[in-house]
């Protein structure tokens, strides 16, 4: 009792440092890798738990997504097809400030179903203060809700994010799982629920969080950016990209992992345009994979096994469970609500892997479908993350990009006066689509 109480403890306070050192921006891969250490050093002094178990819990599949992700990521930016998107959404507002805030947003949420977040941002800062420019209004507003809209979309689908590759890799999810689940709407629909809700709203909250932001805009400005001519390399990508999304909608018929999928898109795209930015193959993966990133989440998952190994997982899932008083209808809304409040100040992908044996143990607690539980967590741990640029690093890096090209420093008071709006709004949107979806799921019999 002793031994798994201190196993508790150190495994606990491991874990706690790790996401409190990353909220203050420390380096991740550092901060994972000592933390990773001082556990196992800490496991084998102590015999609380054989490091060893640890290990299947490095989910070497979810890596292999996360790697060939980066590097259509890689070709969707270099071939020009971001930017010929972003031209000819902007193209549709007429130069409405309006319709070119919600675009600015929509067409961020677009970009990262398939993009990073931070590589959303700064491929929309460019065209952003372009556009500002142009209407004569004050950037930062928009950074910000570009940074907002690319938030959103981390769990829409299987090809953005981390965090759905994780829950997709824990349940043997395809592509298609995130569009209809069960013949019902799923995540995608959640998303884009939630989507409209704050973005339709977030010209009104700029309005009252900036109150200059359309002083001296006359009438309606112009707002296009130069459109890239459509070329053989951006059909090329559009082409991996379905192909991608195919293979991932039917991994299940075809018996392949997460990481064949994408590699069977990716790879021959890879090889065709490699002498693009490189003079050798290995020269090219150097530049187009984050090594480091790769690390962090090696060194992540390992702690995460000895979350599960010392029993604190199951300790979340009971407390989660009395919170909501053993209901089956409450605990998607806590699993939304801590996930929220949560994801404000913690990165979402410790937090996502951290929380996915949590839900399965809840799932086999309660006699609810773990899928379904699954989307009340992403929804919570997603949409909650825009609430501060602490726990979402496509907003820190909005902030940082504004401050150093306009000069102004952006409290966190001036993001909360849009962020948390547009976060309530988009969570009330979200949650009441999700239970109108799974209401039946979640009502015992």
């Amino acid at each position: 009792m002793i031994s798994e109480l201190v196993g508790k403890v150190v495994v606990g306070s491991a874990y706690l440092g790790l996401v409190i050192a990353i909220a203050f921006n420390a380096d991740r891969l550092k901060t994972a890798a000592t933390a990773a250490i001082i556990v196992t050093a800490l496991a084998l002094a102590l015999g609380f738990m054989d490091p060893v178990k640890a290990l299947p819990y490095v989910d070497l599949d979810v890596i292999g997504l996360i790697v060939l992700a980066s590097a259509l990521s890689w070709a969707i930016e270099d071939s020009g097809l971001a930017m010929w998107i972003v031209a000819k959404s902007l193209k549709l507002t007429g130069g409405s400030i309006r319709l070119v805030v919600i675009v600015i947003g929509m067409v961020s949420l677009l970009l990262s179903l398939w993009l990073e977040n931070i590589t959303v941002v700064i491929i929309m800062a460019p065209i952003v203060f372009a556009v500002s420019r142009a209407l004569g209004v004050n950037p930062i507003p928009l950074l910000i809700v570009s940074a907002l809209g690319s938030n959103l979309s981390g769990s829409a689908l299987l090809c953005g994010d981390p965090q759905a590759a994780i829950v997709a890799s824990a349940y043997g999810l395809t592509f298609t799982d995130f569009i209809i689940y069960n013949w019902r709407p799923s995540m995608f629909f959640i998303v884009i629920a939630s989507s409209i809700a704050g973005l339709l709203l977030m010209p009104t909250i700029i309005k009252i969080a900036d109150r200059e932001f359309y002083t001296g805009v006359g009438g309606e400005a112009r707002a296009c950016v130069q459109e890239p001519r459509f070329s053989n390399y951006m059909m090329a990508t559009l082409l991996a990209m379905a192909v991608k999304a195919t293979l991932l909608s039917l991994r299940r018929e075809l018996g392949f992992n997460l990481t064949t999928c994408a590699a069977l898109a990716v790879i021959p795209l890879l090889l065709i345009y490699w002498r693009r930015v490189a003079r050798n193959l290995r020269e090219f993966f150097e530049k187009v994979v984050d090594i480091k990133l790769v690390g962090f989440y090696i060194a992540m998952f390992y702690l995460v096994g000895f979350l599960d190994g010392v029993g604190l997982t199951g300790d979340i899932a009971k407390a989660i469970e009395h919170l909501s008083g053993g209901s089956s209808l409450l605990v998607p809304l806590v699993l939304i609500g801590i996930g929220a409040a949560s994801s404000s100040f913690i990165d979402n992908v410790p937090l996502v892997a951290a929380f996915v044996p949590v839900v399965t143990k809840l799932s086999t607690m309660l006699g609810i479908d773990k899928v379904v539980l699954a989307w009340a967590m992403l929804l919570g741990v997603t949409i909650g993350g825009g609430g501060s640029f602490i726990g979402c690093m496509a907003a820190y890096a909005a902030v940082r990009i504004g401050e150093r090209e306009t000069g102004r420093r952006i409290t966190f008071a001036y993001y909360a006066k849009m962020a948390i709006p547009f976060t309530i709004v988009a969570l009330l949107a979200g949650t009441a689509t999700y239970y109108a979806t799974y209401l039946s799921y979640l009502t015992k019999t």
